[in-house]
């Protein structure tokens, strides 16, 4: 099968969707397909002076932000016209595609795609307007919710998927299937272990959440288990954090003690599966519901190790596909401070998804 992705950045490592669709295109491409990713909305490593596009090896072509829409549209049409995909996968993150999060020129970019069966990745849907009581806010959400369904009536894909199971109940009255993430951090094979006798080591990857309160509650529970059972936290702090990185890393010396610290900064994929092998327990950025979103998160549950999150462990919550089950793996600080669970074996689940990939869009092209 050929399919072309389209994304707004390809920037990697400073983008999820982009770190994401590139693994996913290296595991299809594993199976045998063919796969090009597109960026229509580029801001970065783009010479502008003399081409819009930089088209590295005939398969990544990054489009900058700064071309009109017509541009972008013939880009696009061209490509398709010569790559003849069997499949477009959009993958949607409203911001990525423009600045205030309300795309409706896709609707004109992609308006030429309507005779090529059409796959729709919810990453992200709208701001949760309901319980706020900001009025920009409330009207940012509800745009981006019209220009949403609007999207999906007018470019009628074939298939639509998201990645957590709440979003799909926000998506009706459009069926919507879950495709789980896997890990944005590919496990090595091999580690040098270097975790010290009576350590609890922990590890945080990715931007810290603007949620302080509840990263601060999640520090105290780690306090109070080390102290239990008599165990020296190592924090250990992986990635550029984000601009909440400041105010984490107070609380984080203020709760647990400046020496507790270990600011690693950003590091290879490599180093950063080394440093989740060695480590005891993870941080999660995420509640219950939008873990499953996260692929920092994901990168650690698959890594085998334990993670807390934000928050209390609902009284229901949904049931999820085997592949994004990872219950047993974790933890809630409203938890009991008498056992870690156990760390699991490593399980990367690139292939699976992969593999999962392709038979739903199969299933649904055939109906």
């Amino acid at each position: 099968m050929k399919i072309l992705f389209v994304l707004g950045s390809l920037e990697e490592k400073k983008n999820g969707v982009a770190d994401y669709v590139l693994n996913l295109t290296d595991g299809l491409e594993k199976l045998g397909h063919e796969t090009v990713i597109i960026s229509i909305n580029d801001y970065k490593n783009i010479n502008l002076k003399t081409e819009e596009i930089n088209n590295t090896n005939n398969s990544r072509i990054r489009i900058s932000s700064d071309n009109t829409i017509v541009r972008k549209k013939n880009i696009i049409n061209q490509f398709i016209q010569t790559f003849k995909p069997d499949l477009i996968s959009l993958q949607f993150v409203s911001f990525s595609y423009h600045q205030k999060g309300l795309p409706f020129n896709l609707l004109s970019i992609l308006n030429g795609i309507k005779h090529i069966p059409l796959h729709v990745m919810f990453h992200e849907l709208w701001v949760d307007y309901r319980n706020t009581k900001n009025l920009k806010k409330y009207i940012l959400g509800i745009m981006q919710k019209y220009c949403l369904m609007l999207i999906i009536k007018s470019l009628k894909p074939q298939i639509i998927t998201t990645t957590i199971p709440y979003y799909i109940t926000r998506l009706l009255p459009y069926k919507a299937y879950l495709l789980p993430l896997f890990g944005n951090i590919k496990p090595i094979d091999y580690v040098n272990l270097t975790k010290q006798k009576n350590e609890l080591n922990v590890v945080f990857f990715g931007s810290f959440s603007p949620n302080i309160s509840e990263f601060i509650l999640q520090l105290k529970w780690l306090k109070s288990y080390s102290e239990l059972h008599k165990l020296n936290i190592k924090l250990n702090v992986i990635g550029n954090n984000g601009i909440h990185k400041e105010e984490s890393l107070f609380q984080i010396k203020e709760i647990l003690g400046r020496h507790v610290l270990n600011y690693i900064g950003e590091r290879s994929s490599e180093q950063v599966s080394e440093t989740f092998l060695n480590a005891d327990i993870g941080i999660s950025r995420a509640n219950y519901k939008y873990y499953g979103k996260s692929g920092s998160t994901i990168a650690m549950l698959e890594h085998g190790l334990p993670v807390i999150l934000r928050g209390q462990k609902p009284v229901n919550f949904f049931k999820e596909d085997l592949l994004n089950s990872f219950e047993n793996q974790l933890i809630f600080t409203t938890n009991s401070f008498e056992n870690l669970p156990i760390k699991q074996k490593v399980n990367s689940r690139q292939m699976q998804i992969a593999e999962k990939f392709i038979s739903m869009i199969n299933e649904n092209l055939v109906q």
